[in-house]
């Protein structure tokens, strides 16, 4: 088996700049947002001498007067012969040549939706490398190599070492061109997500999202406990989970130790202050383990983890849990925090509370972040 640097220096590019790995056999289809079609038509037939006729909309673009648009399409495709589409339509194995166009900001949010229905190779029309600073850390693999290496050789597949050799190999130069997407959705791995009847905690729950589709997955025997200490993502929170009685929302924020803290809120990034911050709002912190304790919880089935690089902290503070329940832990392993690299430390700490544990790698966005650490003990 080849080794992590080995593999990182064979690394591709898993989604090239446009016409790079284009099948010409395969129909083009651009996905841009509707107010940018015109524009695409323009920079497609001028900069390759392409005439684009099939266009792939974001779900918001189809979300009002659908039947309207619809018949619109109709009659664009009878009058012009355009081919207008939404995910739903198309299905990956036998999907026309996606490029994505648009502001960088599109390829970043629109990426997720394409992972989750089974898009994994994607052009983009320009370089990609639009967040190159933030992730841009060309000694990270000298910097973190035993642990990486640690990682690499407790990682249970293929996918999940190539999925790593990918996420080094993109902090190394920055670029987002070599993030290997992966074919499920985010936090439902096929080895590694909640089962019927599980007792779940989904830490930073936002807007609600991941805590409906971890409801669905547990029924009505199992129970969600959602935690978000940020009111404004509570409140829309509340308006997601109406009607669920297997979620109970928690106003808590989760730590290593029971204490008042300062919290920033901003939306999907909220987060505990940081050192160097300053303002925000007081929330009471307490551990998984007295949560555990005094909800009386007989067992936890699943842990998720998401919370803008406090991640070590909590897991820190649910070591008596871990041990105890040895949960399946889904962690986001991607925050850089006061000289931590979550995804050589989290792993690592992990480990020394259960060395039992098997891991695997899912990465399932188009830039640095939503790189996710799923753990198990249960056995193959």
């Amino acid at each position: 088996m080849p080794t992590l640097k080995q593999l990182v220096d064979q690394a591709e590019k898993f989604r090239p700049v446009f016409p790079e790995g284009w099948d010409r056999k395969r129909l083009l289809t651009v996905f841009c947002e509707a107010k940018f079609l015109c524009e695409a038509r323009r920079y497609f037939r001028k900069a390759h001498g392409i005439r684009i006729k099939a266009f792939l909309l974001p779900d918001d673009d189809w979300r009002d007067h659908y039947r309207l648009k619809r018949m619109a399409a109709a009659v664009l495709h009878r009058g012009l012969g355009w081919r207008f589409y939404q995910l739903d339509d198309l299905k990956p194995g036998d999907s026309p040549a996606l490029v994505m166009y648009g502001f960088k900001g599109f390829e970043v949010w629109q990426s997720l939706r394409l992972a989750q229905s089974g898009f994994r190779h994607v052009m983009f029309f320009q370089d990609p490398d639009y967040h190159r600073p933030f992730r841009y850390e060309p000694d990270f693999l000298t910097k973190y190599e035993p642990s990486l290496n640690r990682l690499f050789d407790r990682l249970q597949d293929d996918e999940s070492r190539l999925t790593l050799a990918s996420a080094v190999r993109h902090r190394l130069d920055g670029g987002e061109k070599w993030l290997r997407l992966a074919a499920y959705r985010q936090y439902d791995h096929p080895v590694v997500k909640a089962q019927t009847g599980d007792i779940v905690l989904d830490v930073g729950a936002e807007d609600g999202a991941d805590s409906l589709m971890f409801s669905s997955q547990v029924g009505t025997e199992g129970r969600v406990y959602a935690f978000e200490p940020d009111p404004a993502n509570r409140e829309k929170l509340g308006l997601a989970l109406d009607a669920k009685p297997n979620i109970i929302m928690v106003p808590l924020a989760l730590g290593e130790a029971e204490a008042e803290v300062r919290f920033i809120s901003q939306k999907s990034l909220s987060h505990i202050a940081r050192p160097d911050e300053e303002g925000g709002m007081a929330v009471r912190v307490v551990s998984v383990d007295q949560f555990v304790r005094e909800s009386n919880l007989q067992r936890v089935d699943l842990i998720k983890l998401d919370t803008e690089g406090y991640e070590v902290p909590i897991l820190k503070g649910a070591a008596e849990t871990i041990r105890k329940f040895k949960p399946k832990l889904q962690v986001s392993a991607y925050h850089k925090q006061q000289g931590r690299d979550d995804l050589a430390d989290v792993p690592d700490l992990i480990s020394g509370l259960e060395p039992s544990y098997r891991y695997f790698l899912g990465h399932h966005g188009s830039w640095g972040n939503e790189t996710i650490l799923y753990a198990t003990c249960a056995g193959p």
